[in-house]
């Protein structure tokens, strides 16, 4: 689980470093990440998509497939509070 401190009102954080480094013990070989925020005012997403409550991205020899320019970003819509975010591996 990672921890999220915002400091306005509403911010995107940018969290894919983060992910890479605390999941990195979870990522084994390929399958999914499912992140999951449990907050009704604040949500997750990968740039250039829609914003929700959770997304699912890719991985593939234990990296996360993400896009040359793509991004995961925690979205706070009424901050500033303490979030966190759940990280559950599936593996495929």
């Amino acid at each position: 689980m990672l921890e999220v401190h915002t400091r306005a009102r509403t911010e995107f954080v940018p969290l894919s470093d983060r992910i890479r480094s605390e999941a990195a013990g979870l990522l084994a070989s390929s399958g999914v990440l499912h992140l999951y925020v449990p907050h009704t005012t604040a949500g997750i997403c990968v740039n250039e998509g829609f914003v929700g409550t959770s997304t699912l991205v890719p991985v593939r020899n234990s990296k996360l497939r993400l896009g040359r320019w793509q991004e995961i970003f925690f979205c706070e819509f009424d901050g500033p509070r303490h979030r966190t975010v759940e990280l559950t591996f599936l593996p495929g």
